[in-house]
């Protein structure tokens, strides 16, 4: 055996260490002590320490199989079959149940992916729900040996009931093919993978505590499970002279309740065992009270002095078991439970959660610092703003956003005035003047009495020395291109030439 192992019943003090060089058994030193309330934990923490030094450097278990003296199997109906509605249900069903609702870990031995089917209609005053069994297991004792292995840093792989190793180890029934072309290719184990088609196999083996614990598999995977104890047969008195009816014997009283077992669950489930597998030193006697209680299955005898023994070897020989989060390979609470490892994790995630919150602490006082720059600059942006315009407007001035305040106020001048004309061009005068300069520029003997060039009125009064002088400048006048058209009012012959100007201006002035 390649692989470690570990077997584990608090209820029948018995814990036993399958390793390559041997199986080793732990001994308690002696009975639990009444006084004293510490006294289980103190076992369980010399069972740890015996477990830490059967381990030795491997430091491993790879698989841990718990007894099944303070588990049950029973039917329960709930709304779905997630764990927390599971357990809820669970705690409704406690009275109904009685000593049985103290157990710890209630787990559905239905598929993890399965969902619920809902009719289209439902008849009234009719409840829906999902029937399953579910799986009850008293954990406390187990869950205080793995935290005590943990602290030793004792590592454990799958963690596993007797059902379950039973149905893995001796179960060799395979889902169908066209199941199993159904089957999800990322299933924890995908050839194991319960099959509705698939036969129910029931398997009975036999324990050191004197018990026959049984179990219903189908594709190696658990549906449910039982234990009955096998009550010895008293001393008879043989000087007692009373006649007494002869004693039954106990393989037919536990296999007379084991009947009773399978016929509720066969009435619960639908479907009753297809064959028959029984590993015990009793087999041939056990197999014979099966035959006439449960005579359609047919019987499979495997004698072996030590069952439990036999089945945690052919289990660890196999393919090696995997933690899963299916009920029905394993105790999934207990198999994915967090350890050392997931602790560790924890404490770095936290580390860097600390050093991530100190980075953005500083950050923080970083962008403090920034942000009182930027006040800073707003108190002189604002001082500013209000020195330009509060000699403009006090309103715009003490505005939060003046130039958004600008444009309201432009946009609303905009739209209450008629709009904005452009004034006409100023006349080209300066031009007329210099056209009249031009035009007396050749005549001797002129002088100018008067000139007058205005928007509105044009005068141009000479003294000329002849007639002709006079015509030149009125020819050099009319002439020449210019925007006033000059007209004589008094000629030359009188020694004096008068010219009055209008403005012929009516195109667009330059």
């Amino acid at each position: 055996m390649s692989s470690t192992a570990c077997y584990f019943d608090v209820s029948a003090e018995t814990a036993r260490l399958f390793a390559q060089a041997g199986e080793s058994r732990w001994t308690p030193a002696g009975d639990l002590a009444d006084d004293d309330p510490f006294a289980p934990r103190k076992r369980l923490q010399d069972i740890a320490m015996w477990l830490t030094e059967g381990v030795g450097s491997k430091k491993r278990i790879d698989l841990f199989c718990l007894g099944v003296s303070d588990s049950m199997c029973q039917w329960l109906s709930a709304p779905s079959a997630e764990m927390n509605v599971v357990a809820a249900a669970a705690r409704g069903k406690g009275e109904e149940w009685g000593p049985g609702a103290a157990l710890g870990t209630i787990e559905p031995l239905t598929s993890p992916h399965q969902k619920a089917k809902r009719s289209e209609k439902q008849a009234p005053g009719r409840r829906s729900g999902t029937h399953f069994p579910v799986l009850a297991i008293h954990d406390a004792p187990a869950r205080v040996l793995l935290d005590a292995l943990d602290r030793d840093g004792i590592r454990v792989g799958s963690i596993v009931s007797l059902w379950h190793a039973m149905c893995r180890a001796w179960d060799e029934s395979l889902p169908t093919e066209r199941v199993r072309e159904e089957l999800k290719s990322g299933s924890d184990n995908g050839s194991t993978e319960t099959a509705a088609a698939s036969p129910i196999t029931a398997i009975l083996v036999t324990t050191d505590d004197n018990a026959l614990v049984w179990v219903w598999s189908r594709g190696r995977q658990l549906v449910t499970g039982g234990r009955a104890a096998l009550i010895r047969a008293e001393h008879i008195d043989q000087t007692d002279s009373t006649p007494t009816t002869p004693p039954s014997s106990p393989l037919a009283d536990v296999c007379g309740r084991l009947a009773l077992d399978w016929l509720t669950w066969s009435a619960q489930l639908g479907q009753t065992p297809e064959r028959i597998i029984i590993i015990s030193p009793d087999a041939r006697e056990i197999a014979t009270e099966c035959e006439r209680l449960w005579p359609t299955a047919p019987a499979r005898l495997i004698p072996e002095i030590d069952p439990v023994k036999a089945t945690i070897d052919r289990l660890s020989a196999g393919v090696p078991v995997k933690p899963e989060a299916d009920a029905r390979t394993c105790i999934a609470s207990l198999t994915n439970r967090p350890g050392r490892a997931h602790r560790r994790l924890n404490q770095w995630v936290g580390v860097i959660l600390l050093g991530v919150a100190i980075a953005i602490i500083g950050l923080g006082f970083r962008l403090h610092a920034q942000a009182g720059q930027y006040q800073q600059q707003e108190r002189s942006f604002q001082a500013e703003i209000v020195g330009k315009l509060g000699d403009i407007d006090q309103r715009l001035a003490r505005d939060p956003r003046p130039l958004l305040a600008i444009d309201n106020k432009i946009n609303q001048l905009a739209t209450t005035n008629e709009g904005f004309e452009e004034p006409a061009l100023p006349l080209p005068i300066l031009t007329e003047l210099m056209r009249v300069a031009t035009a007396l520029q050749g005549a001797e003997g002129v002088k100018i009495e008067r000139i007058e060039i205005t928007e509105t009125r044009s005068t141009l009064r000479l003294q000329i020395p002849d007639t002709v002088t006079g015509e030149r400048v009125i020819e050099a006048l009319r002439t020449s291109d210019g925007k006033i058209r000059w007209i004589e009012s008094a000629g030359p012959l009188t020694g004096r030439l008068v010219l009055n100007g209008a403005w012929t201006v009516e195109e667009p002035r330059l």
